[in-house]
C-alpha cells in the first residue's frame, strides 16, 4: 500500500467517524433504558396477564407503564441527542457563511432624499429599505410627518 493510499483511506476513515450523528456513549445509554424498559413491561405484562380481576392487575399495570415510560426516556434522549448532533453540525458548517440579510439586495423604493422614510400604508411608516414595506404604493415623507399622522416607527428597520 502506497502513502497515498494510506491517507486517502485515513481520510475516509475519517469522513465516515464524523457521518454518524449518535456517538457510542448515547447508543449505549438509549440501548440500556429502552432494553430496561422493555424488560420492565414484558415482567408487568405477565404478571397481569395471570390475574383473574383488575383489582389483581393493577399493580401489574403499573410496573407495565413504568416500563414504557422507562424506554420512551431512552427513546427520547435518543432524538434529542441526534437533535444536538445536527445543530453541532449545521453552527460547523454555516459559520463562515455571511447572514442572509446581508447578502440579499434587497428590491424597492430608492433614491430618495435622506430624512424621507416610506409610508407604509397603514399604522408604521419604515425606512426606504425596509422589507416590509418593500413593494407598497405609498409616498415619501419626513419622519415629523408620519408622527404627526400617528403613524408608528416599524418594530423591524427601526427608521
Amino acid at each position: 500500500m502506497s502513502a497515498t493510499a494510506g491517507v486517502a483511506a485515513t481520510a475516509r476513515r475519517g469522513r465516515r467517524e464524523k457521518a454518524t450523528l449518535w456517538g457510542a456513549p448515547a447508543l449505549g445509554c438509549c440501548t440500556v433504558s429502552i432494553a430496561a424498559g422493555l424488560v420492565v413491561w414484558f415482567i408487568g405484562w405477565y404478571r397481569a396477564s395471570g390475574k383473574a380481576s383488575s383489582d389483581e392487575q393493577t399493580t401489574s399495570l403499573n410496573v407495565a407503564i413504568l416500563g414504557v415510560l422507562i424506554a420512551g426516556a431512552g427513546q427520547l434522549y435518543w432524538v434529542l441527542d441526534g437533535r444536538r448532533a445536527v445543530g453541532r453540525r449545521r453552527r460547523a458548517l454555516l459559520a463562515d457563511a455571511a447572514p442572509v440579510a446581508a447578502t440579499v439586495e434587497v428590491a424597492g423604493n430608492t433614491g430618495s432624499a435622506p430624512g424621507e422614510m416610506l409610508a407604509g400604508g397603514g399604522r408604521y411608516y419604515h425606512r426606504l429599505d425596509c422589507g416590509l414595506a418593500t413593494g407598497r404604493a405609498a409616498a415619501t415623507a419626513a419622519r415629523a410627518e408620519h408622527e404627526a399622522a400617528g403613524r408608528l416607527a416599524c418594530g423591524v428597520c427601526a427608521p
